[in-house]
């Protein structure tokens, strides 16, 4: 009779002395509330760093930009560790914190891929602006844009990382080690 490993319960998941699905889920609560009420002080100091051409105060300091930008970056906080619950609870042998860890992965690469795009989209319309002699305007904030492209991604992420892990559950793999 093979030996298979049965999934962990509540009381063996335990990581470093506490790590369950209540903790995660109040650490997610947490950082939504952080990013909710750091998203304002972080917008302007973020934007001078990630879009240093844009032009200064275009779209920045605004109720309704900060309201997105905060919502967003809630959003974003929460979902990071909400990706961490959904790949442990279908995974057989994922733990929390590896899972944390790759949806906090997947959303920075994700970030920084968006930002990349909208950078050079935006250095693109201005280039061909001056060379048509014409104002060209965005007509929308950049890192709002970005940070709810990294949201919905990482929604988009969730279903195709369960889809994987049953894949993987379904087929036998060799340990290694």
């Amino acid at each position: 009779m093979t030996d298979v490993p049965q999934r962990p319960t509540l009381e063996t998941r335990a990581i470093g002395g506490g790590i369950d699905r209540n903790w995660v889920i109040a650490m997610a609560v947490l950082a939504a509330v952080t990013g909710f009420f750091a998203a304002p002080a972080l917008h302007s100091k973020l934007m001078a760093t990630i879009y240093p051409f844009y032009p200064p105060g275009a779209g920045t300091d605004t109720s309704p930009v900060s309201v997105a930008f905060s919502a967003g970056l809630a959003a974003l906080f929460a979902m990071v560790f909400i990706s961490g619950i959904v790949t442990e609870k279908a995974s057989r042998v994922a733990r929390y914190v590896p899972a944390i860890l790759k949806s906090l992965f997947v959303a920075a690469l994700i970030f920084g891929v968006v930002t990349l795009y909208e950078s050079q989209w935006i250095k693109s319309r201005q280039r061909l602006g001056a060379q048509l002699h014409l104002t060209v305007s965005h007509g929308g904030n950049p890192l709002v844009e970005s940070i709810w492209v990294t949201v919905i991604a990482l929604l988009l992420f969730g279903p195709i990382d369960l889809w994987i892990a049953r894949c993987q559950a379904q087929q036998k793999f060799p340990r290694f080690g």
